[in-house]
């Protein structure tokens, strides 16, 4: 009864986060959602902002050459004509830059998602498959054997068992759904970052928008390595879960079968709680390199800006 009442539910719950995780972690995903033929439109509306700015830098150039002519020092040419030379080059090739980012943080990504849904050989099946993530955690869907070996048939232990493995099933479903989110995220900022990328490489010239510069390099770089972090975490716990399947932990030596058996349980629920764990610190190091990394970009790039005005 508490199995169907607690842990049934709960397997369901962590199958539809795996799933959800996984169908949007899936490198063919990125790969139809960013080819030549369906990305015609992102680019179509990223021409519109390249060539909005290109305006905007011919404005800027028309008055500097204003300022060169009534000698206003500020805008004159030798101070603004490099910024604008290098802004007008980056608003040009932001698209084959920004595409760059994204393909490096996919590539690592693809290598470290190859590594955790690698081949393997399910128990009692000799022809290989791509495993999800709900085979790996859930042990091909045995849920009860989690904390329960074979063998152990004690009432009282059965039901700790079936409590925590209810426990753990809902953390790591509620984490897998929280990925498949992050993940779905991702691809819709990836789009929106490609097609306004123009303005976070102009934005950094002006202090009055650096913030908008260092907002996009943010989001840029949180999201691009956001994946990669996270599949890697998941990598780290999956291995974890293996290693304690692989080596069948079992309980102090004691003649009360019971208490044994619920410190076996115990020191499993332990074990997993770490593998949570990781996977949710993956989540928030990716969100907390985001931010650092965009803050050096930023300071460079402002750097970089005031050389070139001198």
């Amino acid at each position: 009864m508490l199995y169907v009442a607690w842990v049934l539910p709960m397997s369901v719950l962590l199958r539809i986060g795996a799933l959800l995780a996984e169908f949007f972690l899936n490198p063919d995903i990125f790969n139809l959602v960013f080819n030549s033929a369906n990305s015609e439109w992102m680019y179509g509306l990223w021409s519109v902002v390249r060539d909005l700015l290109n305006i905007f830098l011919i404005l800027v150039l028309l008055l500097s050459a204003f300022s060169t002519i009534f000698q206003i020092q500020k805008w004159h040419l030798k101070n603004t004509l490099l910024m604008i030379v290098l802004m007008a080059l980056l608003v040009n090739f932001s698209w084959p830059i920004t595409r760059m980012f994204i393909d490096m943080g996919n590539i690592t990504l693809t290598y470290f998602y190859e590594q955790t849904f690698q081949e393997y050989h399910p128990p009692g099946d000799q022809e290989k498959k791509n495993p999800t993530a709900i085979e790996k955690v859930a042990l091909d869907a045995k849920v009860i054997e989690i904390f329960v070996p074979s063998g152990e048939d004690y009432k009282k232990a059965r039901a700790v068992d079936m409590i925590f493995n209810g426990l753990f099933l809902f953390i790591f479903g509620m984490i897998f759904i929280i990925m498949g989110v992050l993940f779905l995220l991702r691809l819709v900022m990836f789009i929106i970052l490609l097609i306004v990328s123009p303005i976070g490489f102009i934005a950094a010239a002006f202090p009055s928008t650096r913030q908008y510069a260092s907002n996009w390099w943010e989001n840029m770089l949180k999201w691009t390595f956001l994946a990669p972090i996270m599949v890697f975490m998941l990598y780290l716990s999956l291995k974890m879960i293996e290693g304690m399947q692989a080596a069948n932990i079992s309980g102090p030596t004691t003649d009360n079968k019971d208490i044994g058996t619920i410190a076996v349980s115990i020191s499993r629920a332990v074990n997993y709680l770490a593998a949570a764990v990781i996977l949710w610190a993956g989540i928030i190091a990716a969100n907390k390199l985001g931010g650092s990394a965009a803050t050096f970009v930023t300071k460079r790039g402002t750097k970089a800006m005031r050389w070139s005005v001198g």
